[in-house]
């Protein structure tokens, strides 16, 4: 465990936002999936990504690690990985602990985007990972696999699941109220089969703009991706279904852009009063997490985007507003900062999701700002935050829960404190942006 001490100060300076960890996910997976060689330009090597890196290479994907980018060899005919003379049953595979292990470490993102690809081309695997990882749900994939005989146990002693058989070619049916991730695992999974395959979707996608970010990163591996709505009469009710169908892909190169997630922490520590402007995002981003701006805005203060870099800025004060957290769960802990030194009252709705984060991010969020001396009354699925322009008091040891977005929140939270503060697990940053503190550091004048 690392405790590291945030001494209350100034932060100035330029920040280069770190690539996207949900662009080099969906990228390094499709690349995989389509025939000759593609480059992955400027990836950091988060806990996140290395799992998903780890997964595949481990299936037979040749990826070569250079210093900021990727070297991939993706396979298109994947009748070459199937395991045909596999024994099925799943006693058996528990028995003798056959198929084959993947670990998903702490990496959500890699489980849920890989679970499918490995039940096309295995016929039974473990997958593994922390503990924390399989109390998040799979719920949306236990369905599907009940409906096509797929077996699936969590074995005594063993944190993960060992699951037996192969998913089919057909066409699946996903409700659009489960997580983004599961719509796009199955996306991205479509390319590895035998035959044409398609997705329906039912009802409202969750999280739409991430389906949307697969989607764009299939087509720019030529990937066609045709969208066809129609009505679905069954069981007497209209559903809204969005089919999807594809076309083989070919190698491209891809340079990943930056990330909202992580630049919302830099951006937010400069609307709480620090001079820093931040490089390195792309306007027409797809990424849920670009709405940071927006609700900056909606507070107050000022983004100005000068073709190169964001720059925020707070002419008179920050005040309180409402906060629909359904589509940003990863940038709520830092928006709760802003908003307990706004003036006013603010209100975040639909959190429900931080619940299953890496901790109960909701609970945690508002148990440490508390600590520093916010004023946060936690409800079922949100918080009702009363701002003090007077600033936090700090002066205390808090505990990020080995959450990255809490331990990150916690050191700008530091910076406007009048007391330091040490932070408990403090290396749990390395999930999504590994250099966290050694670019915060550099920003700490004095």
């Amino acid at each position: 465990m690392i405790i590291k001490k945030i001494v209350p100060g100034s932060l100035s300076g330029e920040v280069v936002a770190p690539p996207s960890k949900s662009v080099a996910h969906r990228a390094i997976i499709v690349a995989s999936l389509a025939e000759g060689v593609s480059n992955i330009y400027n990836v950091s090597y988060s806990d996140d990504i290395l799992a998903t890196i780890n997964v595949l290479k481990k299936l037979g994907i040749k990826i070569i690690e250079k210093e900021d980018s990727l070297e991939i060899t993706g396979v298109d005919d994947w009748s070459s990985f199937h395991y045909g003379n596999m024994r099925s049953a799943l006693t058996d595979i528990i028995e003798e602990n056959g198929g084959e292990v993947f670990d998903c470490k702490e990496s959500a993102s890699t489980l849920r985007f890989l679970l499918p690809l490995l039940l096309i081309i295995r016929r039974a695997v473990g997958v593994t990972g922390s503990k924390r990882l399989f109390e998040r749900p799979l719920d949306a994939y236990f369905e599907i696999f009940d409906k096509n005989n797929i077996l699936y146990h969590e074995a005594e002693g063993y944190v993960g699941l060992y699951v037996s058989g192969r998913l089919d070619d057909f066409k699946y049916h996903v409700s659009g109220d489960v997580s983004s991730q599961f719509i796009s695992g199955l996306l991205m999974s479509l390319p590895a089969r035998d035959n044409a395959s398609g997705i329906s979707v039912n009802g409202e996608v969750q999280s739409k703009n991430y389906v949307e970010l697969t989607e764009q990163i299939m087509r720019h591996f030529g990937y066609q991706i045709m969208k066809v709505d129609q009505k679905n009469p069954e069981d007497g009710y209209e559903y809204l279904l969005n089919s999807y169908h594809f076309a083989s892909m070919s190698c491209n190169d891809l340079f990943i852009e930056g990330d909202y997630s992580q630049a919302a922490f830099f951006l937010s520590a400069a609307a709480l009063g620090h001079k820093i402007t931040v490089k390195g995002l792309y306007d027409e981003s797809l990424q849920g997490d670009k709405q940071i701006i927006e609700i900056l805005q909606k507070m107050g203060a000022t983004v100005t985007d000068d073709g190169e870099a964001l720059t925020v800025e707070v002419e008179n004060e920050l005040i309180g507003t409402v906060i629909d957290a359904s589509l940003i769960p990863d940038i709520i802990p830092i928006l709760a900062l802003v908003a307990s030194v706004a003036n006013g009252e603010t209100r975040i709705i639909n959190a429900k999701r931080l619940r299953i984060k890496e901790c109960d991010r909701l609970k945690v969020t508002v148990d440490v700002l508390n600590k520093l001396g916010a004023d946060i009354t936690e409800l079922d699925e949100g918080m009702i935050i009363n701002g003090n322009p007077g600033g936090l008091v700090g002066g205390v040891t808090v505990d990020s829960h080995n959450d990255h977005r809490i331990a990150m929140m916690l050191a700008i939270a530091g910076t406007i404190c009048k007391e330091p503060i040490l932070i408990k697990n403090a290396q749990s940053v390395s999930k999504s942006y590994p250099n966290f503190f050694e670019v915060f550091d550099s920003l700490m004048e004095g």
